[in-house]
């Protein structure tokens, strides 16, 4: 599980938790202090978004890799206090939390063994801050009546110490269960909060499987690709004189060989050399140049993009490219739903 608070959430960001994610093998990403209204807003490669509560100043995102099954069991309202989503994933429940500063701690909602409460609870415990704050002790209070064990604490940049508000509580392990681990990242661009990784042990061991290949043929070198293939057949014995699941198993290594060499798999767009650079050499680079060299491929690309917009041509051409740069697209229209009782009656009635 990959949790972070945005402070507010741009393209470039996006990208860097796209990053984060392949990186750390994230299969949940929870953001907290989005700033956004729409949910084309939020687009990171290689997830689909769970659940979102929209707020111009606050808000929260849940999202899950692709090849994950789960659910939206349920989310706050838009008066409660505590922004909060609840999602269910491979037999855990995950609640992403955010309660803004100026409010008050309300009570989230209890959930069965085994599940994980996450995000930025603006509260101070009282192994932080010296001065008594209620928000703190209404934390507290909520905590050890749901029995939840808090985990690491969160580094603030805020604060500047390894004393920060509490993130994290999970459901208590037996003592045959190994305990989740969490780990807190480097710095992140234009936030004062870090990136967190939480690691949950599955309650029983999936039997492992052969994973699906993610091809990005758009980025491909189809010229040496053809030039490496093409002499596949002076390499490959006689077929009349070996085994032929033999030779066919030798001619799938050798396509899957070639294909590595020169069609990308974990590209992420708007992440560049450039990009790699900066983020592995974090503690000399500053954020904002992160931040910074992260956006110029994104703006490279609206650029020629917007060029080629021909209004005189077609309109609705040119709506949809902006449309999509913008992330905002048209509503999907909704169809009435005719049920087959409806389309009886009809048909008696004009039998009559």
């Amino acid at each position: 599980i990959l949790q972070i608070n945005m402070e507010s959430l741009t393209r470039a960001k996006c990208v860097v938790i796209n990053h984060l994610a392949q990186e750390h093998n994230a299969q949940v990403i929870l953001l907290q202090e989005t700033h956004t209204k729409y949910n084309g807003n939020i687009k990171i490669c290689g997830y689909h978004l769970i659940g979102a509560i929209h707020h111009a100043h606050h808000g929260v995102a849940t999202l899950v890799k692709l090849d994950k099954n789960a659910k939206h069991v349920a989310q706050s309202l838009y008066k409660d206090t505590t922004q909060w989503i609840a999602i269910e994933i491979e037999g855990f429940t995950i609640v992403n939390i955010y309660k803004p500063p100026s409010t008050q701690f309300s009570s989230l909602p209890s959930y069965t063994h085994p599940v994980i409460y996450a995000g930025d609870f603006n509260c101070q415990h009282q192994l932080g801050l010296s001065k008594e704050h209620t928000r703190r002790e209404a934390l507290a209070n909520w905590a050890s009546i749901q029995d939840k064990k808090q985990a690491n604490t969160f580094f603030s940049a805020r604060w500047q110490s390894g004393t920060n508000p509490d993130l994290v509580f999970f459901s208590p392990t037996n003592n045959h269960m190994p305990s989740p681990q969490r780990s807190v990242l480097s710095r992140f661009p234009n936030s004062q909060h870090r990136p967190v990784v939480k690691f949950h042990p599955a309650l029983v061991t999936p039997t492992p499987s052969r994973p699906s290949a993610c091809w990005n043929f758009r980025k491909a070198n189809w010229t040496e690709f053809t030039k490496e293939t093409s002499s596949f057949p002076f390499k490959l014995p006689d077929p009349n004189s070996t085994d032929v699941n033999d030779l066919y198993s030798r001619f799938c290594n050798m396509i899957i060989s070639t294909s590595n060499n020169h069609i990308p798999r974990t590209y992420i767009p708007g992440w560049d050399k450039e990009c790699t650079n900066i983020a592995s050499e974090l503690e000399s680079a500053t954020t904002t140049k992160r931040a910074q060299s992260i956006g110029i491929p994104g703006q490279q690309e609206w650029s020629n993009t917007v060029s080629e917009i021909n209004m005189k041509h077609s309109s609705r051409r040119a709506l949809q490219t902006i449309n999509r740069l913008t992330g905002q697209s048209h509503k999907p229209q909704t169809q009435n739903q005719v049920k087959a009782k409806d389309v009886t009656k009809v048909l008696v009635d004009s039998g009559k």
